[in-house]
């Protein structure tokens, strides 16, 4: 796998790049409210030579991810960790109507290639397509962001536990999608993902294996430097336990506002928790959940042939695994600086640094008090070609 790590990089230095095409662009920010991307906006709006293109594009890291966990009041236990990441994208456009992609990840912590997309897709007309393959859900500004648009290297803890809950999964799907002018998109999907339902107590041991169906809808407005998002998965299950709900359903809705030199993020994520119902041992009370994000990012542009551009980044994130238990929320903090120093910052050197603070108890006062839980430091290299 290391092996492959330096392939990644070495495809990234040399910059490899084959004919431009209209990417899906109406999914992830205007990429010209960026002023570390203008002239990949520019690319973009230069019209296509002909229907039969195909293109490479990723990202790779390396560095080093520096975690404090508090194991008890008086002791850190800390964890240090080499970084080394990659993600290869290919699209290819056989005959004008259709689109074929593929996504391969690659991450050091893991022991094999991970497929992140592998999808066909056919256009019936200007404003309508189907999809077919493995893909992951439309849901919020959070999920959608790719590497080269995402700061901090592990997403937040809304966005950690909506995943576990086994909404954002990569299934099979089919998706439809539909434009309504040039403000409008509309999503639906319905996907289908093998479920291995553990015990009560959270251990590994199974008891049943199913099949999970998932549907999928969303709606994103985008006026000048405005987007709104709001999305919805719904989870139904084959097969459950008299003790179960038979479904589940997470909602987001997000909103961006973007400036050339600053984007403001914010997002609001709701739904039911499934897992923490089977905790509570399978009371008849439902059990949801609550998050709260917001994000802030400052583009600089220092005007200099090497140090190009300074992008400070801010983000707090509040989230409640059971809204109606108040000890239940955790509150993370994350701050971070990127420099730029390859034309359209191509090249980017990362650093960010973020708490975790939770309810823990307190064996001097026996109660419960607000402490960290955790702490990262991050910081990475990374080149996007």
């Amino acid at each position: 796998m290391k092996k492959t790590a330096v392939f990644i990089c070495m495809l990234a230095a040399v910059n490899i790049a084959f004919a431009d095409m209209d990417d899906d662009d109406f999914d992830s920010p205007d990429v010209k409210v960026k002023t570390k991307k203008t002239d990949k906006s520019a690319a973009k709006k230069a019209p296509a030579k002909n229907d039969n293109t195909f293109r490479f594009s990723g990202i790779a890291e390396t560095g080093v991810d520096v975690i404090t966990r508090i194991r008890d009041h008086s002791e850190d236990a800390k964890e240090i960790r080499s970084v080394a990441r990659g993600d290869i994208g290919i699209s290819a456009r056989p005959v004008k109507n259709v689109r074929a992609e593929i996504g391969i990840e690659y991450d050091k912590s893991d022991t094999f290639l991970v497929i992140d997309k592998f999808y066909g897709q056919y256009s019936f007309s200007k404003n309508s397509l189907v999809r077919a393959g493995i893909m992951k859900k439309v849901f919020g500004l959070e999920e959608r962001d790719g590497l080269d648009d995402r700061y901090f290297r592990s997403r937040s803890i809304i966005r950690s536990g909506v995943k576990d809950e086994g909404f954002l999964g990569h299934d099979l799907t089919l998706q439809y999608r539909h434009n309504v002018g040039k403000e409008w998109r509309f999503v639906g999907g319905l996907s289908m993902s093998e479920f291995e339902k553990k015990n009560r107590d959270g251990s590994g041991a199974k008891e049943t294996d199913t099949l999970r169906y998932l549907q999928n809808y969303s709606a994103h407005y985008r006026a000048g430097n405005i987007d709104v998002i709001g999305a919805a998965v719904i989870q139904h299950y084959n097969v459950v336990s008299r003790d179960w709900t038979t479904t589940a359903f997470v909602s987001s809705l997000s909103c961006r506002y973007s400036m050339p030199f600053w984007t403001s993020d914010a997002e609001l994520t709701y739904g039911s928790s499934l897992r923490e119902k089977i905790k509570d041992g399978g009371t008849n009370e439902d059990i949801f959940i609550l998050g709260v994000r917001k994000q802030e990012q400052f583009y600089i542009n220092t005007g200099l042939k090497t140090l190009r551009q300074v992008i400070p980044v801010a983000e707090a994130a509040f989230y409640w695994n059971n809204f109606d238990d108040k000890n239940s929320l955790e509150t993370q903090i994350r701050g971070g600086v990127t420099l730029g120093f390859a034309k359209n910052n191509a090249f980017q050197f990362r650093n960010t640094y973020g708490a975790i603070i939770s309810k823990q108890d307190d064996d001097k006062n026996a109660r419960e008090e607000s402490k960290v839980k955790r702490y990262r430091f991050d910081s990475v290299v990374v080149v996007i070609f």
